[in-house]
């Protein structure tokens, strides 16, 4: 039993709104944050938060590699309301809601291979801002020494 099943459905409805909201801004800001500058620390942290989800709690603690407990809460609120999504994934979910079917293999792949981009994007631009920001302060050192 959830504790989102005995909530009203005006309630369970607006949850299930949020997170469909909630949750497709934290896919597209991973996917993107890393591209503005001022993002970049958010970004990190939810990299961070994602990573933890779906590796340590999803694969460590047993819950099944890619976890992630926005989509457990979504899919508890979406019972609640009566629906069956069955064993699928949010990126499924999302897929199906354009017309197109993913497999579960397709959802997996594209899911990490675009985290895998991320991380080696948010590496990239992160690692170059620390090599130009060591730079600035060693031209700025010999320039104040001169």
């Amino acid at each position: 039993m959830s504790i989102f099943s005995t909530l009203p459905t005006p309630v369970l409805q607006a949850l299930d709104v949020g997170f469909y909201s909630f949750h497709t801004f934290i896919i597209l800001f991973n996917m993107f944050g890393w591209i503005w500058k001022p993002a970049r620390k958010w970004h990190v942290g939810l990299v961070v938060i994602t990573a933890f989800s779906w590796f340590v709690i999803g694969g460590l603690l047993g819950y099944g590699w890619g976890y992630c407990f926005c989509t457990d809460w979504h899919w508890q609120v979406r019972q609640a309301l009566g629906y069956n999504d069955g064993n699928i994934s949010y990126i499924q979910l999302l897929f199906r809601g354009f017309g197109v079917e993913l497999s579960t293999l397709q959802s997996n792949w594209l899911a990490y291979g675009i985290f895998g981009f991320i991380i080696l994007a948010t590496v990239v631009v992160n690692g170059r801002d620390a090599i130009l920001a060591l730079r600035r302060r060693a031209a700025l050192k010999h320039a104040s020494a001169s």
